[in-house]
């Protein structure tokens, strides 16, 4: 009877020996994922971030339209959305540098789900998993979506990285994002900037964004560029410009040297404005004198009616 007693008490105590322990495992911090550390939130007012450090540098929550940085848990990353993009990248980087254009597209969409400081978290993981091209290709939407909660963050961020190329995809998606809310503010930052060949390659990453918001602002900023860079980014800034203003975007393009590069640009935007209103840019490219560039401007007519066919 005494053994009996003995042997249920072992297994009582092997019991709860188990227990104890099955509960110290299944009792977990939900955001503390593996290989995953909790980051404090993206804010204006995170350790560190000091407004002003740049001349011009938005400030914070005041930027207008500015949507604070979120998280589901104040000073952690959400988590869920950051393993499924990090999951999708190691898969990039398995394949190497090789192309695959649906798991770029894939990884992609992930970055349009990240908030707050699963943002960063994310950057790190490219910065630290990729190279060349292919961090170049995530770090641009990964600053625009971070732009578009925190300026100043994501200002502060592209401007810290140290590869040139890196930090000017960091830097493009910034201004994607700023310019959209408030051109006049990036288009007063960008004029605080020292000269020098740092300020080139800032007005260069800004002008993509830029152009698409203020096409006009973009084109001034321009003239402080080179020709070749002009003459790069000329059909960017005067389509755009052209879709509310064609008149006045062709007649400043024909009186910009951009030599035949800027002829090939003519067709396209006659074309756009034409499927628009067919009229009043038939009467324009008549209004023309008679010779080469009235010449060029009509294939963008005859492209059009091609198009409507």
């Amino acid at each position: 009877m005494s053994y009996k007693i003995r042997s249920h008490g072992i297994v009582l105590v092997v019991g709860v020996g188990l227990g104890c322990l099955i509960g110290r495992l299944l009792v977990k911090a939900p955001d503390q994922e593996a290989g995953t550390e909790a980051m404090p939130p993206v804010t204006a007012g995170s350790p560190g971030q000091v407004p002003g450090v740049v001349a011009g540098q938005p400030k914070g929550d005041k930027t207008p339209g500015q949507q604070p940085a979120r998280s589901r848990d104040a000073g952690k990353a959400s988590g869920a959305s950051l393993i499924e993009f990090q999951a999708a990248l190691a898969k990039t980087k398995v394949m190497g540098y090789s192309y695959d254009g649906s798991q770029q597209m894939e990884t992609m969409k992930l970055i349009d789900q990240l908030e707050g400081p699963d943002i960063l978290a994310a950057v790190k993981s490219v910065l630290k998993g990729t190279r060349g091209w292919q961090s170049q290709v995530y770090l641009q939407p990964l600053f625009k979506r971070l732009a578009s909660q925190d300026v100043a963050v994501a200002l502060k961020e592209a401007q810290a990285l140290t590869r040139p190329q890196e930090r000017a995809s960091a830097m493009a998606g910034v201004f994607h994002a700023w310019a959209a809310k408030d051109p006049t503010a990036v288009v007063n930052w960008l004029n605080a900037q020292p000269a020098g060949a740092e300020r080139t390659r800032i007005l260069q990453a800004a002008v993509p964004g830029l152009a698409e918001a203020a096409p006009e602002a973009a084109y001034t900023l321009m003239q402080a560029l080179s020709p070749q860079t002009l003459r790069n980014y000329g059909y960017l800034i005067f389509s755009r410009w052209a879709k509310t203003d064609p008149v006045g975007a062709l007649s400043k393009m024909m009186a910009t040297p951009m030599g035949q590069q800027g002829e090939y640009y003519i067709p396209g935007i006659i074309s756009e404005w034409a499927q628009r209103d067919m009229n009043a840019a038939d009467a324009w490219v008549k209004s023309l004198p008679k010779g080469k560039i009235q010449g060029v401007a009509t294939r963008g007519l005859l492209a059009a009616i091609a198009a409507t066919d």
